[in-house]
C-alpha cells in the first residue's frame, strides 16, 4: 500500500505548466527531459512500503556528464525565478504574523524545492562538492520558515521571515546566479570518490548508539543528496534499476523526514534539546540505509 506524503499541485502550478514557461530550452530532447524533471518536482510523492533496491545499484551517466546534469537543475531553477520574487509578498505577510493560505504555502514549498534541488546538484556535480554560500542561506532559511509554519509556530516564522526579507530581492538572485555561474564540473572519478566519502560519513552516523536531532538531520541530508542524483538520472534516461533506486531512496527519505519532523515538533514544544538529548536511529531505516551503502560500494569498487 502506498501512503501519500504530500500533495501540492494546485492553481499555483499554472506558471510551471504553461507552454510559455518552457520555451527556450534548446532541442526537443532537452525540452522533454525538463518536462519530465518538472513533473517529478511538482507531483505528489508516495512512500512505497514495498520499495526494494535492485540487485545492483548503478550510477549510469549514459551520454550525460556531471556538467550536463547540473545544467538541467539550473534551468529548472532559473525558470522559477519570477515565482521566487513573487514569494516576497508572502514573506512580508508571514513577517507581519499573518497566516498564509494553503495555496500560498504550497507555492512556497515548490519554490523551495527548486532551490533545494539546485543546492544538492551543485554539491553533487561541482568539483568542490560543497554548497554555494548564498544558495545555501536562502534554501536553509526557506526550510526553517516552512518547518515553523508546519509546527504552528507563527512567531518563529515571523522572525525568520524578517531576517531573510532584506536579501529576498533581485540582488539576492544575482548573487546566486554568480555562484552557480562559477560551477566547475567534477570528473566522474571525483564524483564517485565524493559518493564514497558520503557513504563513509553516513555509515559513521548510523553506527553510533545514539544521535542528536542534528545527527538525524545530517544522515537524512546525505541520502537526500544521493536521492537528487537518481532524481535527475531517472528523468534523463529512466531504467528499471534507476527507477527502483529512486523509489527506494525517496521512500527512505520521506520516512526519516516524518521521524525528523516529529523531533522538530518536540524541540519546538521544549520537550527535546536538539543538541543534547540522545536519539536512537530507527532500526528499520538504519537497515535500509546500510543495504544501500553496501550495494553502492559494490558499484564504486568496480569504477
Amino acid at each position: 500500500m502506498k501512503l501519500k506524503v504530500c500533495a501540492f499541485i494546485g492553481a499555483f502550478s499554472f506558471f510551471l505548466l504553461s507552454a510559455a514557461a518552457w520555451r527556450g530550452y534548446g532541442d526537443d530532447r532537452d525540452a522533454c527531459i525538463l518536462a519530465k524533471f518538472r513533473d517529478k518536482l511538482i507531483q505528489s510523492y508516495d512512500k512505497d512500503e514495498n520499495a526494494k533496491l535492485p540487485a545492483q545499484v548503478r550510477v549510469d551517466f549514459g551520454n550525460e556528464t556531471p556538467e550536463s546534469l547540473f545544467k538541467y537543475f539550473l534551468k529548472i531553477w532559473k525558470n522559477g525565478t519570477a515565482d521566487f520574487l513573487a514569494q516576497k509578498k508572502l514573506l512580508q505577510k508571514i513577517a507581519q504574523d499573518e497566516a498564509p493560505t494553503k495555496e500560498e504555502l504550497a507555492s512556497f514549498k515548490l519554490a523551495r524545492a527548486r532551490f533545494k534541488q539546485l543546492r544538492f546538484a551543485f554539491a553533487s556535480f561541482d568539483k568542490t562538492h560543497e554548497y554555494p554560500e548564498h544558495l545555501d542561506e536562502f534554501t536553509t532559511s526557506m526550510g526553517k520558515i516552512q518547518d515553523a509554519l508546519s509546527n504552528h509556530s507563527p512567531d518563529t516564522a515571523a522572525k525568520l521571515a524578517g531576517r531573510i526579507l532584506p536579501k529576498w530581492n533581485a540582488e539576492g538572485l544575482r548573487k546566486i546566479e554568480k555562484e552557480t555561474g562559477q560551477f566547475d564540473p567534477s570528473s566522474k572519478k571525483s564524483f564517485y570518490r565524493w559518493i564514497g566519502n558520503e557513504l563513509n560519513d553516513l555509515e559513521g552516523l548510523l553506527n553510533r548508539p545514539t544521535l542528536s536531532s542534528k545527527g538525524i538531520h545530517d544522515a537524512r541530508k546525505i541520502l537526500a543528496r544521493q536521492n537528487a542524483v537518481f532524481f535527475i538520472l531517472d528523468a534523463v534516461d529512466s531504467t528499471p534499476e534507476t527507477a527502483a533506486t529512486l523509489n527506494y531512496l525517496s521512500t527512505w527519505n520521506a520516512q526519516l523526514g516524518d521521524f525528523h519532523d516529529d523531533l522538530v515538533r518536540r524541540v519546538t514544544r521544549g520537550e527535546l534539546d536538539e543538541k543534547k538529548d540522545p536519539i536512537v536511529f530507527p532500526p528499520g531505516l538504519k537497515a535500509q540505509a546500510l543495504e544501500y551503502i553496501e550495494k553502492m560500494r559494490a558499484f564504486l569498487d568496480k569504477n
